[in-house]
């Protein structure tokens, strides 16, 4: 449905007839539909638009409320409204939208709590806000979003394939939160280094922001710390692969 519409943006504020009919399979083909344009109109800031689409969303999953598959949708819409939003927020300081779609999230997880792929979605975004407050310096934010994952990362009984990608972006959420960080001992250093190898290692699944940051603290282990072996052995590998380390940045300092 998006790609009908890709260009011709001045159409895609005017969704009212994209909206459900009374079959459950038709609320389903519409959230899917929302959750490629809650992204594309994120990415070019018609939050009006966007709004129109979640309330839309909403709308039609209260009309279907036993139907699992139409929130896990719903949630993966809210995902994009809290990466694109919080880029927003990072810059002026208004999480109002943020803080909206994480309460949505929350609250699907509460009805659907056997259905892990939703709390998944959860994870993700918490992940997302904790970049974004890390970039503003609003560490409050980041806590609560670290707190937020490390309930997640407590829910065992889920499959395997949904707790490794909860625990990554718990991992992660911890160690790289833009905060400059000291990596004053070896100890900081080898837990950083797992991290980052683990970044490395699955571009697809990363943020290109969370891949620039990991290469700063590589760069930074490197040189606090020399004679770290497996830090140089991964330093001159990506070298070798023509990657020009005097264009990464070195880490900013602590606020």
């Amino acid at each position: 449905m998006l790609r009908c519409f890709r260009d011709f943006p001045e159409r895609l504020a005017q969704l009212a007839f994209l909206a459900p009919g009374p079959e459950p399979r038709a609320a389903l083909i519409f959230a899917r539909a929302a959750v490629d344009l809650s992204n594309r109109l994120g990415e070019t800031g018609d939050w009006t638009a966007v709004d129109q689409i979640m309330e839309s969303v909403a709308a039609s999953r209260t009309a279907f409320r036993d139907h699992p598959e139409i929130a896990l949708e719903q949630a993966k819409a809210a995902v994009n409204v809290t990466s694109h939003a919080g880029t927003r927020a990072a810059a002026d300081g208004d999480w109002t939208r943020v803080e909206a779609m994480l309460d949505l999230l929350a609250g699907l997880r509460t009805a659907f709590p056997d259905h892990p792929e939703i709390a998944l979605e959860q994870a993700k975004a918490a992940f997302n806000v904790t970049l974004h407050a890390g970039n503003s310096q609003d560490w409050h934010r980041v806590a609560r979003m670290e707190a937020v994952l490390r309930e997640l990362d407590g829910q065992r009984e889920w499959p395997d394939s949904v707790k490794l990608v909860v625990h990554n972006r718990l991992i992660l959420a911890s160690r790289f939160k833009a905060r400059g960080d000291a990596l004053a001992t070896r100890e900081e250093a080898e837990a950083s280094l797992e991290s980052i190898l683990w970044v490395l290692s699955h571009p697809g699944e990363i943020a290109g922001a969370m891949i620039a940051r990991a290469l700063q603290l590589l760069k930074h282990i490197r040189v606090r710390f020399p004679d770290h072996a497996e830090a140089q052995q991964v330093f001159d590998r990506l070298q070798s692969q023509g990657l020009d380390w005097d264009q990464v940045p070195p880490l900013a300092p602590l606020p």
